[in-house]
């Protein structure tokens, strides 16, 4: 539920609720979210770039499959 009413946020434009909801869905395990949630901690919409939580974000996703997340992690592979 939380994963859907973000995309809603995000389709909205209101990246502030999209980002906590998408938090909420990817602490849930749902692999989307945890893509997204990396997204914009990568980018630093809605929040301050933090690339460590992104990366964390990501390999959560990528573990589970997600191909979008192991194709962001390629950019992030310095990043310890």
């Amino acid at each position: 539920m939380a994963y859907w009413r973000g995309l809603i946020y995000d389709v909205k434009q209101n990246y502030e609720l999209a980002l906590k909801d998408y938090i909420v869905a990817a602490e849930l395990g749902n692999k989307y979210a945890q893509n997204n949630a990396g997204y914009y901690y990568m980018v630093g919409r809605a929040c301050t770039k933090d690339l460590k939580r992104a990366k964390a974000y990501f390999t959560q996703s990528a573990a589970q499959g997600f191909e979008h997340a192991r194709d962001k992690l390629k950019l992030l592979e310095d990043v310890e």
